[in-house]
């Protein structure tokens, strides 16, 4: 199964509703997808805020002014006229419906502000791809300005994220540093940092949080194995993004010339791990 695929039975697979084949073939392909895997964990999370959501408790009176109401009265009753009385019962149905209400306006709310800003995400990642190896600083510029973020030096990004970002702790044989920025993502605080190949061109490696599906769209996508790691690989025209779980966060990059580069900057990555490097 694709990503596609399987992000489209998600809420089926959380709920244990799919079939067993079904159900067999979207565990497997989550198992080795990190952007899936991140998506079903979304899922995980919304169920979990659900179950915590408690039933409104009654007036301890509710059922003694239920009696009252049904007490049985003559056939034939004096015609009075009186001011409507609300009952407990009526209250709590219109707390109820007003409750759902608002809650129901809250949360299409919500979910529509997200689709827009994954859709403004969407596209200042797609001006960014396509600028970035005619002109890398004008590429950097298009996030620098739509996410607050500044352009720094490898010591001030250290600071500023509380962390060394993985990408300027040794630069891999073949490649020059070319800038290192500090972006203020949706996400999380995420330095982005650009290489220069000794042969030509450019790739950006970003760090982050949680893997982040919507930065390139519905661009055709893979799930592969890079080096023994579970990668996810997009088709950028001629180039190549990916993105994979390197320890706590993730590592996604962008403008890589083939699956071999993608495996050769995993290996770099991957052995600084257990490299003590100046900050």
């Amino acid at each position: 199964m694709n990503c596609a695929e399987t992000q489209e039975q998600l809420s089926a697979f959380h709920d244990r509703e799919l079939a067993s084949e079904i159900r067999k073939r979207t565990s497997e392909h989550l198992k080795n997808c990190p952007i899936c895997g991140s998506a079903l964990a979304e899922f995980e999370a919304i169920s979990g805020l659900t179950q915590q959501l408690s039933d409104p408790e009654p007036p301890a009176d509710l059922w003694a002014k239920i009696e009252d109401e049904l007490v049985v009265r003559p056939a034939v009753a004096p015609i009075r006229t009186r001011k409507w009385r609300w009952t407990a019962v009526p209250q709590i149905a219109v707390s109820l419906v007003v409750l759902f209400t608002v809650g129901w306006f809250i949360l299409g709310r919500s979910d529509s502000l997200r689709h827009q800003s994954n859709r403004q995400l969407t596209k200042n990642f797609g001006q960014f791809v396509d600028r970035l190896q005619s002109d890398p600083d004008a590429a950097t510029q298009i996030l620098l300005t739509n996410y607050a973020g500044q352009r720094v030096t490898a010591s001030q990004a250290t600071t500023l994220l509380g962390y060394q970002p993985v990408a300027t702790r040794k630069l891999p044989s073949g490649y020059s540093l070319d800038s290192v920025c500090v972006l203020e993502m949706p996400c999380c605080k995420c330095p982005q940092t650009v290489y220069r190949r000794d042969t030509g061109g450019a790739i950006a490696i970003f760090e982050h949080n949680e893997a982040q599906p919507v930065w390139l769209g519905d661009r055709p996508l893979i799930t592969a194995n890079c080096s023994g790691v579970p990668t996810c690989v997009v088709q950028l025209d001629t180039l190549l993004a990916a993105t994979w779980q390197h320890d706590r966060r993730y590592l996604t990059v962008i403008g890589a010339n083939d699956v071999q580069e993608i495996a050769f900057l995993i290996n770099h990555f991957r052995l600084l791990r257990n490299e003590t490097l100046p900050t």
